[in-house]
């Protein structure tokens, strides 16, 4: 069984503009402008690394099997040993 697509929704895109009740951010850029053209998309859908931001790596500490303390501290001993 190969990996299938996962789509992420993001509350909040813009928390600076959240707190100051305002559409830009803090480099004055509103984001829900600034939208990614198609084929730019499609990239970073279909051919970019999934683990270009090494969440996969990170995957097992932060979504553990498993809600019991000692593993969960023995997981990220080894994670952050590697």
């Amino acid at each position: 069984a190969g990996i299938g697509k996962t789509l992420v929704f993001v509350h909040a895109v813009n928390p600076y503009g959240m707190v100051h009740y305002r559409r830009f951010n803090e480099e004055n850029v509103d984001l829900n402008r600034n939208a990614l053209e198609p084929k730019e998309f499609d990239y970073l859908v279909n051919e970019r690394d999934p683990n270009v931001a090494g969440y996969v790596d990170l995957d097992a500490i932060l979504n553990p099997r498993e809600m019991t303390m000692p593993s969960l501290l023995y997981n990220a001993v080894i994670l952050l040993a590697r």
